[in-house]
């Protein structure tokens, strides 16, 4: 059983990469809970906007560091290296903790002293403002059911940004350096693959869309597509026997880098990515929604040719 203080504190660790427009919003959120057993750890990665004068604004309250631009994993790293508390929540600096979430989280840990991990669920927020509530579901107890139900999104509610996890982790596993997109699904399927984990089915973040959110995970996403599934089985992290789940992510990965394609109205780049991934995984072919995505795509790009051809 882990040695626990009483009550349990939290380092809330928030990376900032010229997001200081929504910063105060964020760091308020923390302000607001109910539960004060705190500390707020801002980690300024080399922002040029005005990050560090938003920061300055709340003195005291906050721990405050800034490092030369080095990406998210080295900043989230950076913030676990100087967090004092027993637990350790990143939130994003887009995001804001719902005023009972660090409550909800102790009462969990007083519950089952025994798990590292604990998750619970989140308000997705669109640009308009229109809210969508995701609960957290539960999570089996094996690692191998553990790990393969994360990767195949049957736990749903699973996210960074509403998850909170012992500091003793960090003595074992470090979010992956040099990976800039994927980074936050890497490292939480590397801590399944070894502690335990519970969720909170009420959620305890907002997470909102904006445009520079979306440019970003899109600019990045094909780029770093399949980049991180060799980081997450890196046969120095991931347990032996779990290395047989290796196949099923990188399936998953291109299935999902095709349905971005798709959504985003790039039928030409979606259908190599199906049929990229059929030759592959050739049991894909018996997937009727993938192969319904797939003939849409060869419809939409025969149609256009079509509609643009000599009149």
């Amino acid at each position: 059983m882990i040695e626990r203080a009483n009550p349990p504190l939290f380092s809330v660790v928030i990376a900032c990469y010229n997001y200081g427009r929504f910063l105060a919003r964020a760091i308020d959120s923390v302000l607001a809970q109910t539960y004060r057993n705190y500390e707020i750890v801002v980690v300024d990665d080399g922002s040029t906007d005005e990050t560090p004068e938003v920061a300055a604004r709340y003195g005291d309250k906050i721990v405050y560091v800034r490092q030369a631009n080095a990406g998210h994993c080295a900043t989230n790293n950076a913030g676990a290296a100087r967090a004092h508390g027993e637990y350790i929540y990143f939130l994003d600096a887009d995001d804001e903790l719902l005023p009972h979430a660090l409550q909800q989280f102790a009462e969990a840990i007083g519950q089952f002293p025994e798990v590292p991990v604990f998750f619970g669920g989140y308000i997705s927020v669109a640009e308009h403002g229109a809210e969508k509530t995701q609960r957290g579901s539960d999570i089996p107890a094996g690692r191998e059911q553990r790990l393969r139900a994360y990767l195949t999104k049957q736990v749903v509610g699973l996210k960074h940004g509403g998850t909170v996890m012992h500091r003793s982790i960090f003595s074992t596993l470090h979010y992956p350096a040099g990976l800039r997109a994927n980074t936050d699904l890497v490292f939480l399927g590397q801590v399944l693959a070894h502690f335990a984990a519970r969720g909170i089915h009420e959620p305890v973040v907002k997470s909102h869309a904006h445009a520079g959110r979306v440019r970003k995970n899109s600019a990045l996403k094909e780029q770093y597509a399949l980049a991180g599934v060799d980081i997450l089985f890196d046969p120095s992290v991931m347990p032996a026997e779990l290395m047989h789940l290796k196949p099923l992510y990188r399936r998953q990965r291109l299935l999902s880098l095709a349905r971005a394609d798709y959504h985003a109205g790039e039928y030409a780049k979606a259908r190599a990515a199906y049929c990229s991934t059929i030759r592959e995984f050739p049991a894909t072919a018996f997937d009727l929604k993938i192969m319904r995505r797939l003939l849409d795509c060869n419809w939409k790009l025969l149609t256009s040719s079509r509609e643009s051809g000599p009149r």
